[in-house]
């Protein structure tokens, strides 16, 4: 039975939830093949999903249903143990305490500034749902958004911006400690799901804004090395923002 992930997509194709994406790249990572179900927000709201889910990512694998991205993870790792995601005692904990702080962050940047390009990119029968979203979230419309979103980039550039120092100062502690290199993951020499949530987060905007402004415009050194490494990692384009499947 073929592997499936259900997924959301926008107009012509494009695929832009850091969620599903959190569970693409532990996919990709772990080399394991899966097709896609393609999904607006009003199919997963009317059901259309396998399970009792109102959200993606759902994955189906051998008749086994897993909805969520973190339950996801778990899943493929305890069933697919190569190339673990998970690779040290306390990798597990790390990546609950990314996601709840610096990725949550992120997101709070993030949803304010992509949300024009969002409402733009989603199928017509879910604009309705995407205002929804907005207005429950923010207590702005999409239309002052969009006439901030100069502020709105910095504030999210400011973000990226603290996570690259964090970068380079792990890259100036690991030189000082050992002759070798520097490790080029967040957890060390090799990929974690730590680098899949942050990979996921940065792809969100990516979507809509192209890789070169979702990177800070090539003024975050540490940061854009470590996209370039997690990019090739997972077999992907580093240079590439839209994806459509």
């Amino acid at each position: 039975m073929a592997r499936v992930l259900y997924d959301l997509v926008g107009k012509e194709g494009l695929r832009f939830s850091p969620f599903v994406w959190r569970a693409k790249a532990v996919l990709k990572y772990k080399e394991l093949p899966y097709k896609t179900v393609p999904c607006t927000f009003t199919m997963i709201r009317s059901g259309t999903l396998p399970s009792s889910s109102r959200t993606v990512p759902v994955l189906v694998e051998q008749g086994k249903i897993v909805a969520d991205s973190w339950d996801i993870a778990m899943h493929l790792e305890n069933t697919h143990p190569q190339k673990k995601i998970f690779p040290h005692q306390g990798s597990k904990e790390a990546a609950m305490l990314f996601s709840n702080s610096s990725a949550f962050r992120l997101h709070r940047a993030i949803f304010p500034l992509v949300a024009p390009y969002a409402f733009e990119a989603v199928v017509d029968e879910d604009k309705d749902v995407m205002r929804e979203k907005v207005s429950g979230r923010l207590s702005e419309s999409l239309e002052q958004l969009q006439q901030r979103e100069g502020a709105l980039y910095e504030a999210y550039r400011q973000e990226l911006a603290g996570l690259d120092r964090a970068l380079g100062q792990m890259k100036e502690t690991q030189s000082k400690g050992r002759a070798a290199l520097p490790s080029p993951f967040l957890l060390g020499e090799s990929f974690s799901y730590c680098d899949a949530l942050l990979f996921a987060t940065i792809r969100w905007p990516a979507s809509f804004i192209g890789t070169h402004k979702a990177l800070g415009e090539g003024k975050l050194p540490n940061l854009n090395e470590w996209w370039v490494k997690t990019n090739k990692t997972l077999g992907m384009d580093p240079e590439q923002g839209k994806y459509y499947e």
